[in-house]
């Protein structure tokens, strides 16, 4: 992934993150089913808790590295929480892969292009900035 994203920065990055994202599960179908596997037997699995964890930290991080990178060329909300939507931007390829690794009839070239284009217009809306959820009680989650 490094060497598609190595010219491009901000924006134009976390956009082509995605399509290349798409792409490799489309080349790869086998790679993407074994890696779910992998990270669903990580919820239960402590063992492999701390490796997928710090796997997601690194792939969030390096996410929230070019929202500032956008945030500074001035094509990204300055108001936009990187780390945040880091981790929302991977969550929501890495789900969208995982409905398609159990559904591969799901359209991926159609699911991309929706993605990459929402997330242009969330990253630059003034209004897309948190909006606190109140927090449950201490002792109140099952």
């Amino acid at each position: 992934m490094q060497k598609e994203l190595a010219e491009t920065s901000g924006l134009d990055a976390i956009i082509r993150f995605i399509h290349t994202y798409f792409r490799y599960a489309l080349a790869a179908p086998g790679k993407r089913r074994a890696f779910f596997m992998i990270t669903s037997e990580a919820a239960v699995s402590p063992s492999l808790q701390k490796s997928i964890a710090e796997l997601t930290r690194v792939g969030a991080s390096n996410l929230s590295q070019l929202i500032r990178s956008g945030q500074r060329a001035g094509e990204i909300e300055p108001l936009i929480d990187p780390d945040t939507f880091g981790t929302l931007i991977l969550g929501w390829v890495r789900g969208a892969i995982s409905l398609w690794v159990v559904d591969p009839e799901l359209d991926l070239h159609r699911i991309a292009s929706a993605m990459a284009g929402s997330v242009v217009r969330i990253l630059r809306d003034r209004d897309a900035g948190l909006q606190e959820i109140p927090r449950e009680p201490a002792g109140t989650r099952e």
